[in-house]
């Protein structure tokens, strides 16, 4: 039986200054990778892993933000962002900065018309065994009957989750996390 089996390829001093050369001459890791008689996945590799030797190309592939370059001068390295990149997520922050200060504003303004939104919905309130599968969970009062909101109820009814009204679905955060918010 004649099997052959390919040597793996050792880089070398020699090879390694040719295959530097090639690259920072602005060929291809495939051309390269062809000249001197390894896989194209080796030379894309040492340039990777020597960027004292490679030139950034700066940097390819979807979603590419940035890397490490070499400092030559400095002998150090600093990381690197594109600014497309860097545009993209300055304003994805700014879009999620902006939507968390509404759900904070929105907080506060329930917080505040609570006591006038369970006054006014007192008469409205209903027992448990009285209550509706779409119907505010909110509890009313401490004692006595214990009754219930009432109202249409568009939030909750996932993973166990009560169904509440919007009002008290903005109320229901815990103090701790409703004290967390106050002043931000």
């Amino acid at each position: 039986m004649n099997i052959s089996v390919k040597a793996p390829f050792v880089w070398t001093e020699r090879n390694t200054a040719a295959a530097a050369e090639m690259w920072n001459a602005g060929k291809s890791g495939g051309e390269i990778a062809a000249a001197i008689g390894a896989s194209r996945n080796a030379v894309i590799g040492k340039a990777h892993r020597n960027p004292e030797l490679f030139e950034d190309k700066g940097g390819t592939g979807k979603g590419w933000r940035g890397g490490k370059v070499f400092n030559p001068d400095r002998r150090e390295y600093k990381t690197v962002i594109k600014p497309a990149a860097d545009r993209r997520i300055k304003i994805r922050k700014a879009e999620a900065e902006k939507a968390a200060a509404a759900q904070r504003q929105a907080i506060r303004e329930a917080r505040e018309a609570g006591s006038a939104y369970d006054a006014e919905r007192l008469p409205h309130a209903k027992t448990l065994l009285e209550l509706g599968a779409k119907e505010c969970h909110w509890p009313m009062n401490d004692g006595g009957p214990f009754l219930f909101c009432a109202s249409e109820a568009t939030h909750g009814d996932q993973k166990g989750d009560p169904n509440y009204c919007r009002c008290h679905y903005l109320r229901r955060l815990p103090l701790r996390a409703a004290s967390d918010l106050e002043g931000v």
